[in-house]
């Protein structure tokens, strides 16, 4: 039988810096959560060894990013960084006004801002803790709706979201009246597919016009588009009580529903 080749499977980047981590003991751990009464967000970094928490900014940056802090522009006005966001943004979407965010948590305390209030309720399969801070900060009500798996973490299943699925298919399972609600205030949310993987390796970005190809062919930006279109530059005329018009509602479930199946 002859020997099979060996193969040494290496990352496809370099990492130009190190960050020292401590290791702790099993002893130290059991510390540290006791003192922080088991509570993640009282624990103090430099006490967790593997962090299974934190899930965005854990990668070092490409050499792109670190060249992009050099090319940016601090100008208070005109700056070319802002142009070349804004030329993005604009080719995709036909908005005259684009407010940019530093993250999607500051974007929901906007949106919820706008689409919250008293008496409304908004629903989901499970509500992100953040996000349901941003909803009820404005006074409206948010609502979880897993599956009954997604209420068992140790069971494995396909996709323990289908919300947005059997809104579409016409079978939830929830009253009448919080159905309406759901409808009436129903913008779509992409079908991932897939949960949220843990740590993002440092990758290396392709050339804009591939991106901007990747981007057209894309089912989630497509959907965007499309709730983009639908909404239009003037925005949709509202219910004196400040709601989606019903057949407004509808309209929109129709142009993004077959978006997320094509």
């Amino acid at each position: 039988m002859a020997d099979e080749p060996f193969r040494t499977i290496i990352e496809p980047f370099r990492i130009h810096s190190v960050e020292p981590m401590r290791l702790t003991t099993r002893a130290e751990r059991a510390a540290a959560l006791a003192a922080a009464g088991y509570n993640l967000f009282e624990l103090r970094a430099e006490d967790v060894l593997i962090d299974l928490l934190t899930d965005s900014g854990t990668g070092a940056m490409s050499a792109e990013q670190w060249a992009g802090i050099q090319r940016g522009n601090e100008a208070y006005a005109g700056s070319p960084s802002f142009g070349r966001f804004r030329e993005a943004v604009t080719g995709l979407f036909p908005f005259r006004h684009i407010l940019p965010t530093h993250q999607g948590r500051a974007a929901e305390k906007i949106l919820f801002t706008v689409t919250g209030g008293p008496g409304r309720v908004i629903p989901n399969n499970t509500h992100f803790d953040t996000t349901r801070a941003n909803i009820e900060f404005t006074g409206a009500q948010a609502v979880d709706l897993p599956v009954p798996e997604g209420l068992q973490p140790a069971l494995r299943h396909p996709f323990k979201g289908t919300f947005l699925e059997d809104v579409q298919e016409g079978r939830p399972v929830l009253d009448r009246d919080l159905l309406g609600c759901a409808l009436e205030r129903h913008l779509g949310r992409p079908d991932l597919g897939q949960e949220r993987k843990f740590a993002q390796l440092p990758v290396s970005l392709p050339a804009p016009e591939e991106l901007a190809a990747a981007a057209v062919r894309s089912k989630v930006v497509g959907q965007l588009r499309a709730f983009a279109d639908w909404l239009g530059p003037k925005g949709r005329a509202l219910t004196p009580a400040g709601n989606v018009r019903p057949a407004d509602a509808g309209e929109l479930i129709a142009c993004s529903g077959p978006a997320m199946r094509a």
